[in-house]
């Protein structure tokens, strides 16, 4: 369970840190599997933390954050 909390952590923190980002990058800027980002983001997305953006492509930020 530390673990996942731990990776969560990475990622509310990777997405703080920009406007929005695409798994891959949080993938690959983490260093981690994107099926183990996309595992969080559905999580965030269902405790409504994060939003997903369509724009051409698939996109998430922290909900409620601007560019």
């Amino acid at each position: 369970m530390g673990e996942s909390n731990d990776l969560r952590e990475k990622v509310l923190s990777y997405l703080n840190s920009v406007s929005k980002a695409k798994s891959r990058d949080i993938a690959d800027s983490l260093g981690i599997k994107k099926s183990e980002v996309d595992k969080v983001l559905r999580a965030l997305g269902n405790e409504d933390i994060i939003e997903y953006l369509y724009l051409g492509t698939s996109y998430v930020r922290i909900k409620g954050k601007e560019d």
